[in-house]
């Protein structure tokens, strides 16, 4: 998600549900919505894959608040994780 806003200066809602990839045990987990031709380019460098046909805990799941420049608060709750955000 760091890499999301920083690098790619997106929203925070969109940073948080953003599909996500997760490397372990020599398997390489990739959950929907990965680009196909970033699966195809990861597949020699990691042949095992394991694609996830829903969004899910696994991945793990990153509820967020964020200050801007304003001052004001934003805050964010990972679907993952059955999150919701109350503004005030």
């Amino acid at each position: 998600m760091i890499v999301n806003l920083l690098d790619y200066n997106m929203p925070l809602q969109q940073a948080v549900s953003h599909p996500r990839i997760h490397f372990e045990n020599d398997l390489l987990s990739l959950e929907p919505g990965i680009d196909e031709s970033i699966s195809r380019t990861l597949q020699d460098e990691f042949p095992r894959q394991q694609h996830w046909h829903n969004k899910n805990l696994f991945f793990g799941g990153a509820h967020c608040v964020m200050l801007d420049s304003r001052g004001k608060l934003t805050g964010i709750g990972d679907e993952r994780r059955g999150g919701v955000c109350q503004t005030a």
